[in-house]
């Protein structure tokens, strides 16, 4: 328990120590160097990885492990792929519709998002910046997660829709409170 308070305690002092670090150097009064962030718009990900071959399989495979299970008369299998399946696609749903975060989705792809940031110039990528200092610029990098994922000529025209419609109220309260 003590163990758990320390490490509490540190992490938000690191946190701070390493954004501290990264204010930028004023070189006048006037001057300053500006500090650019990827941000990217969580339904345009999640439009491009639901549309992607990745996910195709995904939903084949599952397909094949219930035909699998049901020959072999494993009903216990059988029942957990029939949850599984509609649960999947019900969550990417509420990532391309609604706000449900997609990190999920992003797991495990850091090196993409590493190359995702060095081509555009940005220290760190997110997915909203509630507030920011002047010198702070935003660039979208939303097109650029997406043709990593996959996305074809059609899912990247539908991203432009993904900005204009406003999100869907989710169904369930996804917060830790």
């Amino acid at each position: 328990m003590k163990a758990k308070r320390i490490v509490s305690s540190t992490v938000p002092f690191l946190l701070i120590t390493v954004l501290a670090m990264m204010i930028p150097a004023v070189s006048s009064a006037d001057e300053v160097t500006a500090l650019k962030v990827g941000v990217y718009n969580s339904r345009g990900v999640a439009l491009a990885y639901g549309s992607s071959p990745a996910v195709e399989q995904q939903f084949k495979d599952l397909k094949t492990q219930h035909a699998t299970a049901k020959a072999a008369g494993d009903m216990d299998t059988v029942r957990e792929l029939e949850e599984r399946g509609p649960w999947l696609q019900e969550r990417l749903h509420m990532q391309v519709f609604g706000n449900l975060p997609v990190d999920d989705i992003l797991e495990g792809r850091e090196a993409m998002l590493a190359e995702v940031a060095r081509e555009a110039g940005v220290v760190l990528i997110v997915s909203e910046v509630a507030y920011r200092l002047p010198y702070v610029q935003t660039v979208d990098v939303t097109v650029n997660i997406a043709r990593r994922l996959g996305a074809d000529g059609e899912t990247l025209a539908r991203l432009q829709e993904i900005n204009t419609t406003e999100p869907v109220a989710l169904p369930f309260d996804f917060s830790d409170e």
